[in-house]
């Protein structure tokens, strides 16, 4: 469960305005028809409400509260002429695109839109029952300007007639009651509002988010569990967790001997200094561990290096491999860099690879990153 604490935040923005007719609101039910989405530009909500004291023997004895209608303002882009009538109250024919300016129905809506703040999280808001006023339309002729207009509604909000079994909270538990309408902070994590545009949400409707169960570490292993490093080498250490869908896998990786080797957050074994060194990896949840075992040698230096064939021929496009051997036998480091004397005649890969690219003769030199040690073989194209 989220802590139900928040930081400050301001109102950025709003969207995913949408109404939909009240079918039914009465005693033995509340329902809605379908969704239909409006482009919302601003919303205001204002109630009206007041206090007053009552006085007895020269005394305010009782305080009288009252609360009028929500009214809602929205700035919607102009809608569809259909929704426009939907919306209040007035005739639509589908044969021509027309609306009919005749009385206005007496139909009742719903709407549902969210609120967006400046930390990123959104109030999910639906108002349960009202109507839409008719709106004013203000055209102005064309001219230069970048001026435009966009049309404001009135939703004058009311209560569902229709009790919830959510109505009234008295700290202990709930009272049906009818309602205006409902507000979910998702900031809270505590309600599942995945589906809230698919219909109209009420209070009864609202479910709170099933919480996953927390999935227990049993045991860790490492691989490898023993490695042979030279001073400045480094070892991959990969630690599993299991089972393989616990819930919280983190783990910390410590060293017995940081003078003989160190291990990264990453499980990135460096080897220091010559000797023997326990890495342990502890998982977070249970403390659970496993081992690799290292042992640091003093490094080789490389003292030379030869390359075969040292020389050759090859048709222009042909390959041919070199092959480098670093001497000695157990150096550390035997790594090394291949170049040509002339990438216009042959050009050589990282692997040794020659290719002959146009007649003519080329060196093409190795070099041992230990020590900078180099040989090479000349190689003919033709």
């Amino acid at each position: 469960m989220s802590d139900t604490s928040q930081q400050i935040f301001e109102f950025r923005g709003v969207d995913k305005f949408h109404f939909a007719e009240i079918l039914q609101d009465d005693a033995n039910g509340y329902s809605c028809g379908p969704l239909q989405h409006v482009p919302v530009q601003e919303i205001g909500k204002n109630t009206d409400s007041s206090s007053e004291a009552h006085y007895y023997d020269n005394k305010a004895m009782i305080v009288v509260n009252s609360e009028s209608a929500d009214t809602i303002t929205l700035t919607l882009a102009p809608p569809e002429l259909k929704k426009l009538c939907a919306m209040i109250g007035k005739s639509f024919d589908p044969d021509t695109g027309m609306m009919v300016d005749s009385p206005k129905q007496n139909k009742y809506y719903a709407i549902t839109y969210r609120t967006k703040g400046t930390d990123g999280g959104y109030r999910y808001v639906s108002r349960l029952k009202g109507q839409f006023n008719i709106p004013e339309e203000v055209v102005h002729t064309e001219d230069d300007s970048t001026d435009t207009n966009n049309v404001q509604v009135t939703f004058t909000g009311i209560y569902t007639e229709y009790e919830f079994t959510k109505g009234i909270y008295d700290g202990t538990k709930w009272e049906k009651s009818g309602v205006k309408g409902i507000v979910v902070d998702a900031r809270y994590g505590l309600a599942d509002v995945s589906t809230f545009f698919d219909s109209i949400q009420t209070p009864d409707t609202i479910q709170a988010v099933t919480p996953t169960p927390d999935v227990p570490v049993t045991g860790v292993s490492v691989a490898p569990t023993t490695a042979t490093l030279a001073v400045g080498q480094t070892q991959a250490l990969t630690a599993t967790v299991t089972p393989a869908d616990a819930t919280d896998k983190a783990v910390a990786y410590s060293s017995s001997d940081e003078a003989v080797a160190t291990v990264s957050d990453a499980g990135l074994i460096t080897a220091i200094g010559t000797g023997t060194a326990t890495i342990t990896a502890t998982t977070h949840d249970g403390s659970f561990t496993a081992s690799c075992s290292v042992t640091v040698e003093a490094a080789v230096a490389v003292t030379g290096v030869t390359v075969s064939p040292d020389t050759d021929t090859i048709n222009v496009g042909d390959d041919i491999t070199l092959t480098a051997t670093v001497a000695p036998e157990n150096a550390t480091n035997k790594n090394v860099t291949w170049s040509s004397s002339s990438d216009a005649i042959a050009t050589v890969s990282d692997a040794g690879v020659v290719h002959g690219v146009s007649a003519g003769e080329a060196t093409i030199t190795v070099t041992t990153e230990d020590g900078s040690f180099t040989d090479t073989a000349t190689i003919t194209v033709s």
